[in-house]
């Protein structure tokens, strides 16, 4: 292979590989800032729930630090979000320097250092409960936590291991499941995901009480003008429609009749456009752990109604799931469905398509029996042409007859009749 020849592979792969689907995808770090709280989190899927979680976990720990713990220390948190749930869960605390970002303070994107509490998770999900207990007691032993904490070695399946300074991962875990009056009062009230209620639109939304999500239509059905298309604001709806322990990821709009809303990768609740009826918890078979968001789904309302979620499940491929709520009705796998019916209609047709040898061979037997027929008719008809014609007796006197002709061959003596 020549210098020109390389080139031109080279320029070729260039211009096909950009067009190609890819499977990776790069994790990104988000922060947050209220107050003397830090926080950044680590995660792959920006459009998950993690996100409005962080934001109000935020919120109530930076009261939790007003109201408890006036002029308190600064305190950093770093969330790895392992939501493959393939890696090593822990949750260390100790003391130390760190860094973080606050354009919205400081008006520049560079890191501010500080020192303080410093908190590393790494899990499946984000309790905001029980993150708030670890963050109570880290303050109250504040003293402890700086003279009792060393270096800990924290294995990653994915990357080289973490030297972390932590207390005792045993004191970490008793911290975490601590009672504290302060935190049940703070969680005791409401907490909305967009940090103040939704009013005004034809939508769904949740707020945080008592560790759970409250989940409410916007508006109430009254409350929707058909004619200018505009929302009465005043008919908001206050009501609870579902409440779930966890939120993990919500698909739907009203303008396709209705909400998905996932509490894990394969778990959901389908909430019908402002009603209060709720249909759930239904199971989907065959999802992968830490699956991408749903990013394409489509309802078809004619005859009945129906819904396709397309879930990627990595190198398992496309789940295209069908649910029916009129029935609550679920398919998995459903587009294995769809390829089987095309392939059996396909294979069906090009069956009809197709002469059957059976049925050959028998038009071929009818062919040389009826051509079989005609022959014997046609050698029938032509012997019957070739057969002497025999003289006719009449047994009358007056009758005359003709001379026999000789035939050729004989001796040339002609016998003569009577007349």
């Amino acid at each position: 292979m020549n210098y020109i020849e390389k080139i031109l592979i080279i320029a070729l792969m260039s211009l096909i590989l950009p067009s190609l689907p890819l499977l990776a995808h790069t994790d990104l770090i988000y922060s947050l800032n209220k107050g003397n709280v830090h926080l950044r989190y680590l995660s792959g899927w920006g459009r998950f729930e993690v996100g409005n979680r962080m934001k109000i976990f935020v919120e109530i720990a930076n009261k939790l630090l007003k109201d408890k713990f006036s002029n308190s220390e600064q305190l950093y948190i770093y969330f790895g979000h392992d939501y493959t749930q393939g890696d090593t869960s822990y949750y260390t605390l100790g003391y130390s320097e760190f860094s973080f970002q606050d354009y919205t303070k400081y008006n520049s994107s560079k890191s501010i250092q500080a020192k303080g509490i410093k908190i590393i998770i790494r899990d499946r999900d984000f309790d905001i409960k029980k993150v708030l207990l670890l963050v109570n007691a880290a303050f109250l032993n504040i003293d402890f936590v700086k003279k009792n904490q060393s270096e800990h070695i924290v294995k990653s399946r994915y990357k080289e291991p973490d030297t972390i300074k932590s207390i005792p991962f045993s004191q970490v875990n008793k911290y975490l499941s601590n009672a504290d009056t302060t935190i049940d009062k703070l969680l005791n009230k409401k907490y909305y995901r967009n940090l103040k209620k939704t009013i005004g639109y034809r939508n769904i939304d949740y707020y945080f009480q008592n560790n759970q999500f409250h989940f409410y239509n916007t508006i109430e059905q009254e409350g929707w003008q058909q004619k200018d298309q505009k929302a009465n604001i005043d008919k908001k709806s206050d009501k609870d429609i579902l409440i779930v322990d966890n939120i993990h990821e919500i698909v739907g709009n009203n303008d396709h009749y209705g909400h998905f809303v996932f509490i894990n990768d394969s778990v959901f609740y389908f909430l019908p456009e402002l009603q209060e009826k709720v249909y759930g918890p239904i199971k989907i078979d065959s999802i992968v752990a830490g699956r991408p968001p749903i990013r394409k789904y489509y309802c078809e309302n004619e005859t009945i109604e129906k819904y396709a979620l397309f879930i990627d499940n990595y190198n398992m491929g496309q789940n295209k799931v069908l649910y029916i709520p009129q029935n609550n009705l679920l398919i998995p796998n459903y587009n294995n469905i769809e390829d089987d019916f095309i392939r059996t209609l396909s294979k069906k047709q090009n069956n009809e398509n197709t002469p059957n040898k059976s049925s050959n061979i028998v038009a071929i037997l009818l062919a040389f029996l009826c051509s079989s027929i005609i022959i014997i008719l046609w050698l029938i008809i032509q012997r019957k042409k070739q057969l002497p014609i025999k003289p006719k007796f009449s047994t009358n006197p007056n009758t005359q007859y003709e001379k026999e002709i000789p035939i050729a061959g004989s001796n040339g003596n002609t016998d003569a009749t009577n007349k």
